[in-house]
């Protein structure tokens, strides 16, 4: 089974991670598991919103496992440890990713009936927040938190970005070739971003609104396509799909709004974004009786 075998590693590999970043959080001094600039775990990786993007993936993944004995024991281990290093991490971004695709994943496992009933409760609320203003409502939550209102500078980065991406608006730059070294400074002057920390201008200011579609599309369509069958057989589906489908959506949105990934090789949620869409559209053959 594809997909079982891919949420089973994926959570060892990020619920090992976790431990090993919480206990050396523990036994090495700060500046080896965190960073001055950005309080928060950053453990084997160089940032805390890196690790904390990594546990967040872990612990949703985790959900689509079902199993029991020493397995079920093992399991609870992990989770405890990449939910523990993710509320660590303090990165707002990945815990709001977390919320959002959980609950994503609890509404998709839920039968068909309640799905559609759950969705039309939303509306109300999506309508609420767009009437009192996207802005105004990602302010207040940032306010409430205690965080920065321009995201780290990402506003303002944001205002340029979108200058650029006017001037080549179809087809971009070209792939890779936006990003050139020292493009970031001689853009914003105060700092020197390598990225537009956000993941529809990355992909617009290289492959244009054309390259944006076909990317979106490739993406959501192993995304919606289970979930149309599903719906017309009127059954819930998999747990195993649910958390790959929830992973999926929720990388495109909420996380993709304030982290740069798509088309990008290094980063750890485009290696498991590319792995959910191969598992999700793998259909095995029927075996040849040899008759």
């Amino acid at each position: 089974n594809p997909k079982r075998l891919m949420l089973w590693w994926t959570t060892i590999a990020c619920g090992t991670a976790a431990w090993i970043s919480i206990a050396t959080s523990i036994a090495l001094p700060a500046d080896r598991s965190s960073i001055a600039e950005r309080p928060g775990l950053a453990g084997v990786t160089g940032h805390p919103n890196q690790l904390g993007i990594i546990l967040a993936i872990g612990t949703l993944l985790s959900l689509g496992i079902r199993t029991t004995g020493r397995a079920r024991l093992l399991l609870l281990v992990l989770q405890s440890g990449t939910f523990l290093g993710l509320l660590l991490t303090r990165s707002m971004t990945c815990l709001t990713f977390f919320i959002v695709a959980a609950s994503t994943f609890f509404i998709l496992i839920s039968p068909p009936r309640q799905r559609v009933t759950t969705l039309l409760l939303a509306l109300p609320i999506a309508a609420a927040a767009f009437s009192f203003g996207l802005t105004n409502l990602r302010d207040a939550a940032l306010n409430a938190a205690g965080k920065d209102t321009t995201l780290s500078g990402r506003t303002g980065l944001w205002d340029i970005i979108m200058q650029q991406i006017l001037a080549r608006p179809m087809l971009g730059a070209g792939f890779g070739a936006f990003w050139t070294e020292g493009k970031g400074r001689e853009l914003v002057g105060t700092w020197n971003p390598r990225q537009s920390h956000q993941a529809y201008f990355d992909v617009l200011l290289d492959l244009g609104a054309l390259g944006l579609v076909a990317t979106l599309l490739c993406i959501l369509s192993a995304a919606l396509l289970p979930i149309l069958r599903a719906t017309a057989a009127r059954s819930p589906l998999p747990r195993e799909s649910a958390a790959l489908i929830a992973l999926l959506l929720c990388l495109l949105l909420p996380y993709g709004l304030g982290e740069s990934f798509l088309l990008k090789a290094d980063k750890f949620p485009f290696f498991i974004m590319l792995w959910a869409i191969i598992v999700l559209t793998h259909h095995p053959k029927p075996q040849n009786s040899g008759l």
